[in-house]
């Protein structure tokens, strides 16, 4: 996984903290906690998704789990805009007359 991805993800985690007036220790420690709650789950598509996430060790980290749910966000949302619909560049910002 690309260091940027992973240094935006460290990122995150230090604006959840500073958010919620906790340690970045303890915000690993949530995200940990729920993550191997997923990843021993007996649910054939929880344990796809847990399959598909990019990881360098045998479990993934905390920021290599928010880099790939971030990935799959912009892959989802990639040529959309907020209404949903596909987006227009050609008409975007032009007034129907």
């Amino acid at each position: 996984m690309k260091q940027r991805k992973i240094e935006v993800a460290e990122k995150a985690i230090e604006q959840i903290a500073l958010k919620y007036g906790v340690t970045v220790n303890e915000v690993r420690k949530q995200i940990n906690i729920a993550m191997i709650n997923g990843l021993i789950s007996d649910d054939p598509k929880i344990n796809r998704f847990w399959e598909n996430v990019p990881r360098a060790g045998e479990i993934p980290t905390p920021e290599e789990l928010i880099a790939h749910l971030s990935d799959m966000v912009k892959k989802k949302n990639c040529g959309r805009n907020t209404t949903g619909h596909k987006d227009n560049l050609w008409t975007e910002g032009q007034s129907a007359n």
